[in-house]
This record gives C-alpha cells, sequence and structure tokens, in this order.
C-alpha cells in the first residue's frame, strides 16, 4: 500500500465543510419534499453534498460559497414557515444541528454588521 496521510484527523475547515454539505443536502432534499422546483445550481450544490459528505476531509475549496449559498438559502429563498418546518424540526438530528448552525452565524452576521 502507498504511502499517504490518512491517518491525519480532518482540520477545523474540513469539518466545516462536510457539516454543510450535510446540511446543504437536508435543506435541498426538504425543499423538494415540500413541492420546490430546485434550479440549476441548486442541482450543482446537491451533487457537491452528496460527494462532500462522504469524505472525512470535505472540500476546503468551496467552504466559503457553501456557506454564502446555505445563508441565501435559509436568509432569502425560505420563509418563515418553512424556516419553522425544515429548520426547526425537533425530531431531525440534521434539522437541531442545522438551527445551532444557523443561530451561531446569524450572531455572527450581526456581530460583523455592528464593526
Amino acid at each position: 500500500m502507498p504511502c499517504d496521510c490518512s491517518h491525519l484527523e480532518p482540520t477545523k475547515l474540513e469539518e466545516e465543510s462536510v457539516k454543510l454539505a450535510i446540511f446543504i443536502d437536508y435543506v435541498l432534499t426538504k425543499m423538494k419534499e415540500f413541492g420546490w422546483q430546485t434550479t440549476l445550481e441548486d442541482h450543482e450544490w446537491m451533487k457537491w453534498a452528496k460527494k462532500t459528505a462522504e469524505n472525512i476531509y470535505g472540500d476546503t475549496d468551496k467552504v466559503h460559497k457553501a456557506t454564502e449559498y446555505l445563508c441565501t438559502l435559509l436568509g432569502n429563498t425560505l420563509s418563515k414557515e418553512e424556516i419553522e418546518d425544515i429548520v426547526y424540526d425537533t425530531h431531525s438530528r440534521t434539522a437541531r444541528g442545522l438551527a445551532d448552525w444557523w443561530e451561531d452565524h446569524q450572531e455572527v452576521d450581526k456581530e460583523k454588521a455592528r464593526v
């Protein structure tokens, strides 16, 4: 077997990219279940999310764009009712993690806006 670095733990950025991929996949899947017509961009992100979520090291090249895309979905695309149904679904472990991420992210955005 050739030498590699597969024994290394993922970095925080790599872990974040995996988490974002799981959240994007979850949100887009729920949107489809609710009858949303997804765009070509959504399909591309869904493909990225499925691939990235399966890789322990994620995809750090797109982590910032993925953050921006997820923020757009949650902040601009979905209605308040859809946010309640998707993000605050207490029966879903993924939704609970997403809710924590979203609330933390909004707090950071507020802090940045104050500066």
